[in-house]
């Protein structure tokens, strides 16, 4: 039927693709789970091949939005956090791992209350909890309503699901609007026992990308190269996810506590710095190799990674380590121009008129528009913070910053990037507790995770 010389991958029709693959009578959202959970299979020079590559091409946006058209109505509003107390946490080498934290969190599949956020405000059962200094009434700045703002922030990549992978364990904390926040483990014959410390992951969609990581090899530690894709594959039956772990292609360099981004529109991730590194290299999850790039002009070790104008890569503050240990907390950001990536990095500084400290780690980054984003959260060498600040980066070599709310209680993102789903955004902090944010009502709240 089909000959591979006449092959357009932009006109390729759905209905002939299913006829000539005999996938009649399996829906659109059946093929991408395959596809995402054997990316393997397809990477070979046949027609079918091209075929599939296509199919994800053309209807990736598609297939998500199937995804989400199934999920279940949801709850209401937000209620109380308790706060946490990081006073102590004064390590300036921001050498955080989990042994130090207090994580008060008990979970298994079976005590896990499934209550979740809803997309127009947050879940009022008691799992869900505004902070003391939250104003519920407070409302997204004026320009934020603009309609321009609004479409832009509509027309976002929005995913089917996230995922966190807790260092040192082999524990997944997974959200979605179906199941609410349940957990899983990695399978014992995994070639992956646990999640290296200093390890960073970035979500994907529907699977995340672990990247790199610390080991001890006798009497010193070694950087990981390792790569690997989780991909969760649903069981409505018992209503989990099977944990499917493939190996991705190696780094050029082992790095640990670095910075990833996702590039929803070109199915890029770039992996920039890391302790004593200013190294970049990037990737295109289709292919499976990671390729060098310029340079950062500093070392930004636990540095945000934010994505603008669908043009320009920011790698935002970081901690710039010394090799005797001892180094700054950064104010700055660099950027690369993606469409010119030969010119290589550049240094803007915040329009920061009301002296905010902005030199800072372990950011969340809420990407609330093309131009815009939210930091929020972070340490300064000291502390762990609370602050939240809007970003404008539509003059791109002038950044302005101004606070617009508190976070509720101090934390940080060591895996910065909240991800869209619907019309709210969704992270975890160090302790893998989930936070999301509002985007219409402007707040953030928390999901704690109780016994039934």
């Amino acid at each position: 039927m089909f000959e591979e010389s006449n092959i357009n991958n932009d006109e390729i029709n759905i209905f002939e693709i299913l006829e000539y693959l005999k996938w009649e009578k399996i829906s659109l959202l059946k093929i991408f789970e395959f596809l995402i959970k054997y990316p393997k299979f397809f990477i070979n020079s046949s027609l079918e091949s091209k075929i599939i590559s296509a199919l994800y091409k053309k209807f990736s946006d598609k297939y998500f939005l199937l995804k989400n058209e199934k999920i279940m109505s949801e709850n209401d509003d937000l209620s109380k956090n308790n706060n946490h107390n990081n006073n102590n946490n004064n390590n300036n080498n921001l050498n955080i791992n989990n042994n130090n934290l207090n994580n008060n969190n008990n979970l298994n599949n079976n005590n896990l209350n499934n209550n979740y956020f809803n997309n127009n405000n947050f879940n009022n059962n008691n799992n869900f909890n505004n902070n003391n200094n939250f104003n519920n009434n407070n409302l997204p700045p004026q320009n934020l309503l603009d309609e321009k703002l609004k479409k832009e922030n509509q027309s976002q990549f929005t995913y089917e699901l996230i995922i966190c992978l807790k260092e040192k364990t082999n524990d997944i904390f997974i959200y979605n609007e179906k199941y609410g926040l349940t957990k899983t483990k990695l399978e014992q014959n995994n070639e992956l026992k646990e999640f290296p410390p200093k390890s960073k992951f970035v979500n994907l969609g529907s699977s995340a990308l672990l990247v790199g990581g610390e080991k001890q090899e006798r009497n010193f530690k070694e950087k990981i190269k390792k790569c690997y894709l989780i991909t969760l594959i649903e069981n409505e039956s018992s209503k989990t996810y099977e944990v499917n772990v493939s190996p991705f292609a190696d780094l050029n360099e082992g790095r640990e506590r670095h910075n990833l981004l996702f590039l929803p529109d070109k199915n890029w991730v770039f992996a920039c710095s890391g302790f004593y590194l200013t190294s970049c290299e990037y990737t295109n999850i289709y292919e499976g190799k990671w390729q060098t790039i310029s340079s950062l002009k500093k070392s930004r070790g636990n540095a945000s990674m934010a994505y603008i104008n669908e043009q320009y890569v920011f790698v935002i503050g970081g901690f710039n380590v010394s090799q005797k240990n001892e180094g700054i907390y950064l104010n700055d950001i660099e950027y690369l121009d993606i469409k010119n990536m030969n010119k290589g990095w550049t240094t803007i500084n915040y329009v920061n008129n009301k002296g905010y400290n902005m030199a800072l780690t372990a950011l969340g980054i809420v990407p609330i528009s093309k131009n815009i984003f939210l930091i929020c959260g972070g340490y300064d060498g000291k502390k762990y913070i609370n602050n939240v600040y809007k970003v404008d980066c539509t003059n791109l070599e002038n950044p302005t910053v101004e606070e617009t709310q508190s976070l509720g209680k101090p934390t940080i993102f060591i895996h910065n990037l909240f991800c869209k789903i619907r019309k709210s955004y969704f992270n975890f902090d160090i302790q893998c507790e989930m936070y999301g944010f509002d985007y219409e009502n402007w707040r953030f709240g928390t999901l704690n995770l109780e016994s039934k």
